[in-house]
């Protein structure tokens, strides 16, 4: 299975990268063998993405999906881990000001 979620640049990564591991160890869909793999894929635009990468039956794959993601946001809320939203910064350079002055 392979998950993606974004975490803010602000965040303490080790702690996000530990909660989501630890969640995987609860799951009792999640195999303990191979070991799932939590790591930094890539940073984002606006947030630094987590890969998530546990092994699961494919039986039982449709629900870990949820089970996974539903823990994930429940656990980064309760750690105060922000999942941020997209963000687009605009700067307007010369032109006319504020009323055509």
């Amino acid at each position: 299975m392979n998950l993606v979620v974004g975490v803010g640049y602000d965040t303490d990564i080790p702690i996000a990268l530990r909660t989501v591991y630890d969640l995987l160890r609860e799951n009792t869909h999640v195999l303990n063998d191979p070991e799932p793999l939590v790591q930094i894929s890539c940073f984002g635009e606006s947030s630094v993405k987590i890969s998530v990468c546990p092994w699961v039956k494919v039986e039982d794959y449709p629900a870990v999906i949820g089970e996974v993601n539903i823990a994930l946001l429940e656990a980064f809320r309760r750690r105060g881990i922000n999942i941020p939203y997209p963000q687009l910064e605009l700067k307007v350079l010369g032109g006319a000001g504020v009323g055509g002055q």
